[in-house]
């Protein structure tokens, strides 16, 4: 049975549309040039321009689109893909984004929410332009070229992770990717949605796709070590402000160090699945998170090869690698701990 398909969303598009038009530029290297200009070159009501530009924020320095077009991506998939564009489920879409632990707290306010709520509206609008039709169509003929690579790239992913983990098909969920060639290159977004996980993606690679099996699979388990990792704390204070700097972090905290915690296991954790054969590879590969400010993907993939020991031993591994986070600060920063 296959547990993933590639399924471009409409309202995706429309919406990165609107984004594009009011002033969106960081799809330059993932889109058709023509699709961008065409787009530039419609004619828009100036409430869609106004709106979508509300996307735009301060509180990340790395993308000041963060979190905002995240959460139209996420609300997008809680409308109707016909008309009349309405949302299926508001509630669930608020209780969604309320749950989400990747995002400050502090965003998630009145503002955003009435905002959001506004959404269908500016959809409607843009889907019964003609122009935005017209575009879609050849936008969409792009996409399918590119279904078969995506499809096979999720294949791998499936098999490189029930092998390494020695897991069933079964214990895995659904993989609905959704190519968006609109939105940055660098930018991945994952929406969970019970068992089905989207991934919106420009360009998919096998990282990104076990990476989000990786969350399904152990953040349950980790959950059952919070307690052990809080004990840690301390091991943000040396990358605290990268963190901030990146939004992984809004302040010194337990649920912070949470959050950065995770993701660096996550990195190292997708990194020793893909190269689990090749340390060299991988130990390449996990430098380069290090250079972005995750200076534990190193230290926890090098426990992943010499000291993993399978999912029933999860907390033990958790200790390790803890462990080796400890002694890397004493050796490397002489921190006082």
């Amino acid at each position: 049975m296959k547990y993933y398909s590639v399924e471009p969303n409409k309202n995706i598009f429309i919406v990165f549309a609107g984004l594009t038009a009011s002033g969106y530029n960081l799809a330059e290297g993932s889109c058709d040039r023509d699709i961008i200009n065409s787009i530039r070159e419609v004619e828009y009501d100036g409430d869609i321009i106004d709106y979508f530009k509300k996307a735009r924020t301060s509180n990340c320095e790395v993308n000041p689109y963060w979190p905002r077009v995240f959460l139209l991506s996420l609300a997008s998939l809680f409308i109707t893909e016909k008309t009349p564009y309405e949302y299926i489920d508001c509630q669930k879409m608020l209780d969604s984004i309320e749950n989400l632990q990747q995002i400050d707290p502090n965003e998630k306010n009145k503002e955003l929410i009435d905002w959001l709520k506004e959404l269908p509206v500016k959809i409607t609008k843009l889907q019964n332009n003609i122009m935005i039709e017209e575009i879609w169509l050849k936008y969409i003929s792009l996409v399918n070229k590119s279904i078969e690579s995506y499809d096979l790239i999720a294949n791998q992913s499936y098999l490189l992770i029930r092998e390494v983990l020695d897991i069933s098909e079964y214990e895995l969920p659904e993989l609905i990717i959704i190519p968006n060639y609109l939105q940055a290159s660098e930018a991945t977004d994952f929406v969970n949605l019970e068992d089905e996980i989207y991934i919106i993606t420009s360009k998919l690679d096998k990282e990104s796709i076990v990476h989000e099996l990786l969350h399904y699979i152990l953040d349950i388990r980790l959950e059952e070590c919070r307690e052990l990792i809080n004990e840690n704390i301390f091991l943000l204070k040396p990358i605290l402000d990268e963190m901030i700097r990146y939004q992984y972090a809004w302040n010194y905290s337990e649920d912070c160090w949470n959050r950065v915690f995770e993701e660096n296991f996550m990195r190292a954790a997708s990194i020793w699945i893909i190269f689990h054969d090749d340390i060299n590879n991988a130990q390449a590969n996990a430098n380069l998170h290090k250079d972005y400010g995750f200076i534990y993907v190193p230290i926890i993939l090098e426990q992943f090869f010499f000291n993993w020991k399978g999912l029933d031993n999860f907390y033990g591994f958790i200790e390790d690698c803890l462990k080796a986070c400890r002694n890397f600060l004493k050796e490397g920063f002489n921190a006082n701990i």
